[in-house]
């Protein structure tokens, strides 16, 4: 199993005294890599520093820059910007989850993850969008040959948690 997490925080997690947390307890027979940022001392936490900096397909973590590229291009006007679901294009019994299987707004998928209304989404930025924005923000390798749907789904978008902790970074810091 395959397995790697990038989590962004605010200061809460340990007191700058306490020493680095060990999480190898919590990836006992798992090949994975955490990294957390702590952005009130602003130090990094990581378990398998080689992992963290290998590139991998984002996943469900591209649902971030894919909602603000969305946004970003008016493709999505809102959070409540609703996707009417499609049972001939995306059959339930291909749908991981129940919650998959009824139409959603940009919160709702976000919430479950839905794969099908992010693929939409990606349908309606297109192509051009989606290169000069991801250059923009200098996002992984940038590489959406994959497929304008499927391209961040173990396909060719590739980026590190390094990388994508710093996104996060960079996105918080303009606020």
């Amino acid at each position: 199993m395959n397995l790697f997490a990038a989590i962004f925080c605010f200061g809460m997690f340990w007191p700058d005294d306490q020493l680095t947390p060990d999480f190898q307890k919590h990836f006992a027979g798992i090949e994975g890599a955490f990294l957390l940022y702590d952005t009130k001392p602003g130090k990094y936490y990581r378990h398998n520093k080689k992992r963290c900096a290998e590139h991998l397909s984002p996943c469900s973590t591209f649902k971030i820059p894919n909602a603000l590229i969305a946004l970003e291009t008016g493709v999505v006007t809102k959070g409540n910007f609703a996707i009417k679901w499609d049972s001939l294009k995306t059959p339930r019994q291909n749908l991981l989850t129940s919650n998959w299987a009824r139409d959603h707004n940009l919160r709702s998928a976000m919430r479950y993850s839905v794969v099908w209304y992010f693929q939409e989404i990606a349908r309606r930025v297109g192509e051009q969008n989606y290169k000069k924005y991801l250059s923009n923000i200098a996002y992984g390798n940038q590489d959406i040959s994959g497929g304008i749907d499927r391209f961040w789904l173990s396909s060719s978008l590739k980026i590190s948690a390094n990388e994508q902790v710093e996104f996060l970074r960079k996105f918080f810091k303009s606020l």
